[in-house]
């Protein structure tokens, strides 16, 4: 796709990347498996990723979305800061929760 010219080349889109995260999560195939199906499926794609291209880029994502997070918690403090015990509660048992969800998966 970049043969003969000149700059940066071709970088795939966050939003690409995110929706191969979520395929990833949701059906759970190796790196391998998620460039088979990219190139199964996606013809119409300008270049394809390889799986190493995909593993990294997923970290990355997963990284700066993890990031992304912290900030909002930081700078939400004093919000939860203003939790009653009981809303506290509930929110300790959604999170345990979500994290049965993943180890059963």
């Amino acid at each position: 796709m970049n043969k003969n010219r000149k700059g940066k080349p071709f970088v795939f889109p966050d939003s690409f990347i995110l929706v191969i995260c979520y395929i990833r999560y949701l059906f759970r195939p190796s790196y391998r498996q998620t460039e088979e199906i990219l190139n199964v499926s996606g013809k119409s794609l300008p270049a394809k990723p390889s799986y190493g291209h995909i593993c990294k880029r997923i970290k990355q994502t997963q990284d700066s979305l993890l990031n992304e997070t912290k900030s909002i918690i930081k700078n939400r403090i004093d919000e939860f800061e203003k939790l009653t015990d009981e809303e506290v509660d509930l929110l300790i048992t959604m999170i345990r929760s979500l994290n049965n969800k993943k180890s059963h998966n």
